[in-house]
């Protein structure tokens, strides 16, 4: 798999090479609410008021594969993103 570069790795079976990456985000914000320092003044997810302070959370899940075929090298990417 060094062909395709750092990180990638057979899965086991197969001719295919698989890189996993990704990364956790967690935002907290505080202020007063209509002041523009970025509070909000009702959550996103259950409406309910949360005063001078906001919260974000992101999940980021990343792959790329690499597989040699006979019309040459096939390779795919893909992004998932949870927010909540």
């Amino acid at each position: 798999c060094d062909v395709y570069g750092s990180g990638y790795f057979y899965i086991p079976g197969t001719e295919t090479c698989l890189r996993i990456g990704g990364y956790v985000r967690y935002d907290i914000g505080v202020g007063d609410v209509g002041s523009f320092d970025g509070a909000t003044s009702a959550d996103v997810e259950d409406g309910g008021s949360n005063d001078t302070f906001y919260k974000n959370a992101r999940f980021t899940l990343k792959t790329w594969t690499g597989q040699e075929t006979e019309l040459g090298t096939l390779k795919t990417y893909t992004e998932t993103r949870w927010n909540f």
